[in-house]
């Protein structure tokens, strides 16, 4: 069994290059996330008209495409970090 004084400078640097990406990536994340939540709460809980639901509908749409994108990005950069 290796440990990790047996894992090699290079495996160590990667780690830490992909520890450092996390925060951003969980911002990136988190922020549309919560950018959806946020209208859907609106459009449920507020006597609102059909036009600004709709609004915050749509910025919900795009929001989730915008995480969808990021995912696929990752799952990119993840099976090209595997071969």
């Amino acid at each position: 069994m290796r440990g990790a004084a047996d894992a090699g400078p290079g495996r160590r640097s990667r780690k830490g290059d992909r520890q450092k990406l996390l925060p951003p990536l969980f911002h990136s994340l988190n922020q549309p996330l919560t950018s959806v939540h946020i209208a859907l709460e609106l459009c449920l809980r507020q006597p609102l008209e059909t036009e600004v639901c709709r609004q915050y509908l749509t910025k919900a749409l795009e929001q989730t495409e915008r995480v969808a994108s990021l995912v696929a990005s990752i799952q990119d950069a993840l099976e090209s970090e595997s071969r």
